[in-house]
């Protein structure tokens, strides 16, 4: 199994909603706006969620189609795992769970407080429930991407211009010539 690929994907499916996210959970709001914000919100976590949301029933079990189908994921479910693979599938399954769980509940919540696009419009929530339901959003998302913290999301906020390099300091570039006279041996 190629787990290179398969940790990619995940960073790959999730790093740029949840960062999008993020970004409009710590956008400051006034009241006439709030709403429309919370709706757009909720659109990204159906949008996080619609790959996992089950539109039609299960064929059987004994169904070539569904067998055939869920061939690829034999090496996963077979007993042929090296320890260190069944270490990084257990990695995959609970990062892809902690995802899951925490769009699955702040999506739940949206549609409680109804915020969601498919409500309809003349049972709009109160402002101060809207304002209670994304900081408790903002809350959800800032604790996941602390728990997840992806290297991906490690970069300069203001983008460089054109011909420009960011970089990180290390040492000796960035520190001064008396620091780094010190430091010889």
């Amino acid at each position: 199994m190629d787990w290179k690929t398969v940790l990619r994907v995940v960073v790959d499916r999730y790093a740029s909603r949840l960062e999008f996210m993020h970004r409009l959970l710590n956008l400051t709001l006034d009241d006439g706006s709030i709403f429309n914000h919370a709706q757009q919100i909720q659109r990204q976590l159906r949008t996080v969620l619609l790959p996992y949301t089950v539109f039609a029933a299960l064929p059987p079990n004994n169904s070539v189609t569904a067998n055939a189908t869920n061939s690829w994921a034999v090496p996963c479910h077979g007993t042929t795992l090296m320890p260190s693979e069944r270490l990084l599938l257990r990695a995959v399954r609970e990062t892809t769970h902690e995802i899951c769980r925490v769009a699955t509940k702040m999506w739940a919540s949206g549609m409680i407080i109804g915020v969601d696009p498919l409500y309809p419009p003349e049972l709009r929530p109160e402002t101060d429930h809207i304002r209670t339901l994304v900081g408790k959003w903002k809350e959800d998302v800032t604790q996941l991407l602390s728990w997840l913290d992806w290297s991906v999301w490690v970069k300069c906020r203001s983008a460089c211009g054109f011909e420009e390099m960011c970089y990180l300091p290390t040492w000796p570039i960035g520190f001064s010539r008396l620091s780094a006279h010190h430091l010889k041996l």
